[in-house]
């Protein structure tokens, strides 16, 4: 494996380890109220909920990174209420090259975590043979 690919792998891993579910305990008014501690909680295939499974990182409480279900692009997304699966997230951002991400992170969405950006600056597109 090439040190790109191991680089690569690292930051895939370090993102799905550090994602932050919660179980959910019960429901008020449409929303899910969640406990603090961790548990599992399933991953879901659709771009809009919390739980996404291609989820790449969280720049900050308003916007986060995610990679779309055909893996072809980033989408930056704000949250837009709750559904019945807890925080729903629309897309507002869509891009297709690493350099062009890090530049809408920076000039789109304010205030941003720097663990978040180093992240996103160490992506890479991955291209499928």
């Amino acid at each position: 494996m090439s040190k790109n690919n191991s680089q690569t792998a690292q930051v895939k891993q370090r993102a799905l380890t550090s994602l932050p579910f919660k179980q959910h305990s019960s429901k008020i008014k449409g929303k899910c109220v969640c406990n603090d501690s961790p548990g599992l909680t399933a991953r879901s295939s659709r771009e809009t909920d919390d739980h996404y499974v291609n989820f790449v990182t969280q720049l900050n409480p308003r916007h986060r990174v995610v990679r779309c279900k055909d893996d072809i692009q980033w989408i930056i997304q704000r949250p837009d209420g709750f559904n019945q699966y807890g925080q729903r997230w629309r897309g507002v951002k869509f891009c297709v090259y690493p350099q062009t991400l890090m530049r809408l992170c920076l000039t789109e969405c304010g205030i941003c975590d720097a663990a978040a950006l180093e992240l996103i600056k160490n992506l890479q597109i991955e291209r499928k043979e």
